[in-house]
């Protein structure tokens, strides 16, 4: 598969992809035709991981949930579990 990067999408904030232009120019040079680099610019780097976009009460939650797991105390409450499980459906399916 061959992509020519004349057609190449710039959307904002996410860099000329100037570097990527470079590396994939030196790597033709070389004989490394089917060789290509992809730059997503600096907007990615800026993006923090998921757990610390949560709101405080959920990521409290979370980690000790993850605390319990580690411990093996974490209990599953199956007839919970069976009623969310049971009212997902019905509401993918509309009833």
């Amino acid at each position: 598969m061959r992509i020519d990067g004349s057609n190449r999408p710039n959307a904002a904030g996410l860099g000329s992809g100037k570097a990527a232009a470079k590396q994939n120019q030196a790597a033709k040079a070389q004989g490394k035709d089917d060789a290509v680099v992809v730059s997503i610019g600096t907007a990615a780097s800026k993006v923090g991981s998921p757990a610390a976009r949560l709101p405080e009460d959920i990521a409290a939650r979370l980690e000790s949930v993850r605390a319990q797991l580690e411990a093996g105390t974490y209990e599953i409450d199956f007839a919970r579990l069976a009623h969310r499980m049971a009212d997902e459906e019905a509401a993918r399916s509309g009833k």
